[in-house]
């Protein structure tokens, strides 16, 4: 049975537009975090530690370029169930499973150019910055003012309590969650999110990708444009729901659980493993019942364009 704290969706509404989360973008430098905020572990000398400045290397990738490359990590003590922010431009970002009241994270930035002042130059748009105390650790890492052609990007990796709750955005870039049984929401604009070992409530967004997600005893709100969705493992009481455009589904639940299911594709068929209350597996529409009740897991399934597979697990 789920707890209640586990799946309250308070705090990570990415599919309400009220409360959609703005990507990072162009803007005035960020002020300083007060001095308040900072509440390191003993042994901290510094608000962020930064590793390998400005360092340069050949970009094979780009012939004749330069790259200039930039590293900030730390680690910080948190408290019980932290909340994790990381808003980004460009480029992947990973959370996974850490030690209990610590968060270790690692943000590298990264820019080319022809020569080595124009690497640096364009490495100098980048602008992270990292808030922390006992309750949160914020990253956010946006550019100002870059010219026309401008390519830089920041990964950004972070280990957390499990309990955590996580809420990461990004404008490009792959998103991938691992072992976190708080809460988690992630949106990109492309990319690929893989969620993997969750729990709890879970928010997943994004427009041109696939959302692949493992999680047991959850609420799923899974949504992309155009990509696939898959979903393995056991839902929560409430209403679960995964929607694309352009894509198949697969949901692989277990055998002998207790949930419903209404699966919808104007293009594709519907095929499920467990009994039908209605139509075949030729049919378009479907209603799947493992004799679920009114306070048992509901899941609305819809595509546009691609198949609808529900297996037993």
């Amino acid at each position: 049975m789920c707890k209640k704290r586990r799946c309250s969706t308070e705090g990570i509404r990415f599919l309400d537009e009220d409360a959609n989360p703005t990507p990072a973008g162009p803007s005035p430098a960020p002020k300083a975090p007060r001095k308040k905020r900072r509440e390191w572990p003993v042994g901290t000398l510094s608000f962020l530690a930064v590793v390998g400045i400005g360092s340069l290397i050949r970009s094979g990738a780009f012939q004749g370029e330069i790259e200039a490359r930039s590293v900030i990590e730390d680690r910080v003590g948190v408290d019980d169930a932290p909340r994790i922010e990381v808003e980004t431009f460009e480029g992947p970002v990973r959370v996974g499973r850490g030690a209990s009241g610590e968060v270790s994270y690692q943000v590298e930035t990264s820019a080319r150019g022809i020569d080595d002042e124009e690497a640096r130059r364009a490495l100098g748009l980048i602008r992270p910055v990292i808030e922390a105390d006992r309750g949160a650790v914020r990253i956010r890492v946006d550019h100002a003012n870059a010219p026309r052609g401008w390519s830089g990007r920041a990964e950004v990796r972070l280990e957390v309590p499990a309990d955590a709750q996580v809420r990461v955005v990004t404008r490009n870039g792959r998103v991938r969650i691992e072992e976190i049984h708080g809460s988690v929401a992630a949106k990109t604009g492309n990319g690929r999110i893989e969620v993997e070992d969750a729990s709890g409530p879970i928010v997943l967004e994004t427009s041109n990708g696939s959302i692949d997600c493992e999680a047991d005893d959850a609420i799923v709100s899974a949504e992309t444009s155009n990509g696939s969705i898959s979903f393995r493992g056991s839902l929560a009481p409430g209403s679960s729901r995964l929607t694309t455009s352009n894509g198949s589904v697969n949901l692989q639940l277990p055998e002998h659980g207790r949930f419903r299911i209404n699966a919808d594709s104007r293009n594709g068929r519907v095929v499920s493993d467990f009994p039908l209350d209605r139509g075949d597996v030729e049919a378009s529409t479907i209603l799947a019942s493992s004799e679920g009740g009114a306070t048992e897991p509901r899941i609305l399934v819809r595509t546009r364009n691609g198949a609808i597979r529900i297996e037993e697990d």
